[in-house]
């Protein structure tokens, strides 16, 4: 536990070469640290290393927790989402909801950051289907309590969009 806050501080200091090779040596002692491949993943997201990012996230969505699973499928929903991957980011989203389990026929029941995350990425497919899959979310996001200011705006936006 100690190597991956160490790691944690490293990448909030920016030292991202110490930060990761106290991740390493976090996951080297305790391989089933499910929690420090999490926090290690999205230290990579954030500074944009996708890959890696990619990899621990698929470490970590094996944690016998549905909570850290739940949060390893968002996070690896995001990483494929920025690698413009549609499909596996999808299927990664879907995932975190079925960790909760939930899906999108009750939108106003999702955890907002993936009723948000979920409803942009399907707001940019061509199925018909999906397009009012995400107009669902996207209504759910805008009127939901956990919405902060951009994203709403952003939602709002790509509602228009969708002709709702």
């Amino acid at each position: 536990m100690l190597a991956a806050a160490c790691g944690r501080i490293a990448f909030r200091s920016a030292d991202p070469v110490d930060g990761r090779r106290r991740f390493a040596r976090a996951l080297e002692l305790a391989p089933d640290d499910h929690a420090a491949a999490l926090a290690w993943a999205a230290a990579e997201l954030a500074a944009g290393n996708l890959d890696e990012a990619v990899r621990l996230y698929q470490q970590a969505s094996a944690a016998p927790s549905p909570r850290l699973r739940y949060a390893a499928f968002l996070g690896l929903g995001v990483s494929y989402a920025r690698r413009r991957e549609r499909e596996p980011a999808e299927a990664a989203y879907r995932s975190a909801l079925a960790e909760l389990g939930l899906d999108t026929t009750t939108p106003a029941k999702l955890p907002p950051e993936l009723t948000f995350n979920l409803g942009i990425l399907l707001a940019d497919a061509a199925d018909p289907a999906a397009r009012a899959e995400a107009r669902a979310l996207l209504r759910a996001y805008v009127d939901g309590l956990g919405a902060d200011e951009r994203r709403r705006l952003r939602a709002r936006i790509l509602l228009r969009e969708l002709g709702d």
